[in-house]
């Protein structure tokens, strides 16, 4: 059986090389995160995963991270600027911040949070899907079958770089922070 649990958050990115020439500039968007756990045995209040559960493990707050940030690629030139443009809330990331590798990000480290939970009489839930909504319209999904065939870029968690605020934030959560880089 699944569940799915939605978050949001406003977030501004750039896109270079877009089909759509006004990504290629700084904007933003209004987005919401559906994560989607399964479980084939109940647990103990015959659930997947009690819903605030799957907040509480950390999950809510590594996506709130994303929450009037920017997210750009490592390589962007906007990304020596970046204490300058946004200082309290940023993230420098491996990839070009498009809604399919937000997916893909989220889902691998929405699966790690949710590996540290114990569950309480009933097999631990594990996360099946996690889709991005960029737009009311316009959504990508990273499921738990597109891991055996993905050619897309690396993720990398420890090649973030995180703003303070943001880390700060993430290192209160004992979950987030047995993922985080040291740094």
């Amino acid at each position: 059986m699944r569940i799915q649990r939605s978050f949001r958050a406003e977030m501004a990115h750039k896109v270079p090389g877009a089909y759509t020439c006004r990504c290629h500039h700084l904007h933003g968007h209004s987005y919401r995160f559906e994560v989607e756990a399964q479980a084939s045995t109940a647990d103990q209040a015959h659930m997947v995963i009690d819903f605030k559960l799957l907040e509480a493990c950390g999950i809510k707050d590594f996506l709130d991270g994303f929450d009037h940030c920017v997210v750009l690629s490592l390589d962007d030139d906007l990304a020596p600027l970046i204490d300058r443009v946004n200082p309290d809330r940023h993230l420098l990331v491996p990839f070009l911040p498009t809604a399919e590798m937000i997916a893909k990000a989220c889902f691998q480290i929405c699966s790690e949070i949710l590996k540290g939970h114990n569950p309480q009489r009933g097999e631990a839930a594990v996360i099946t899907a996690v889709r991005v909504f960029e737009t009311d319209r316009g959504a990508a999904e990273y499921r738990i079958e597109d891991q055996a065939a993905d050619n897309f870029p690396a993720v990398d968690l420890s090649r973030w770089v995180i703003s303070e605020e943001i880390r700060a934030a993430w290192q209160q959560h004992p979950a987030l922070a047995r993922i985080l880089p040291q740094v």
